[in-house]
């Protein structure tokens, strides 16, 4: 066999696994986003509570509800914006955002998007860009905001994903 066929080979089998290990992330991820959607669908009173309880003038109030609310609307509506237009518009109320997240088409997230939600969710050299926007300070706010967040997290793994593929298949 010649250098070339050896390392054709290897290129080949790395891209297969790669696209295994992928496949296998979005089962899970796709697994957790249903988990977190089928926890919180008849949960809509406890949605709004959860976001009427914060103060929209006093953001050191709880600031993880107030990222949670600002990511959600990010990814629902492919924008950024405050507190204050994320509660009117995708998380007016519960049944507003259930309706928004069971509407929602991943595959819509745009590259900016992704963008932006990485900055939520990635370190730089071992700093949390968002120290509100983790696990261990939602997980505070009880079950409601815990789902929620998996729900997010879910979708941006999927979203990872995607664009990690077609960062691959550029350099191929």
């Amino acid at each position: 066999m010649e250098n070339n066929e050896v390392e054709m080979n290897f290129e080949d089998k790395r891209y297969q696994s790669i696209q295994e290990a992928e496949k296998k992330v979005l089962e899970m991820a796709k697994v957790q986003l249903f988990n977190s959607f089928e926890s919180l669908k008849d949960k809509a009173n406890e949605i709004t509570k959860l976001f009427d309880d914060c103060v929209p003038t006093i953001p050191t109030n709880n600031p993880q509800i107030y990222t949670l609310v600002t990511v959600l609307n990010l990814l629902l509506k492919n924008e950024l914006s405050t507190f204050i237009d994320s509660r009117k518009s995708v998380c007016l109320n519960g049944n507003t955002l259930l309706n928004e997240m069971k509407s929602f088409k991943v595959e819509q997230v745009s590259f900016h998007c992704y963008s932006l939600l990485k900055g939520y969710f990635e370190n730089v050299q071992d700093d949390v860009l968002n120290c509100d926007f983790v696990y261990e300070e939602i997980e505070k706010y009880g079950q409601i905001a815990i789902d929620l967040y998996e729900w997010i997290d879910s979708n941006f793994t999927i979203i990872s994903v995607k664009y990690s593929e077609d960062i691959y298949d550029e350099q191929m």
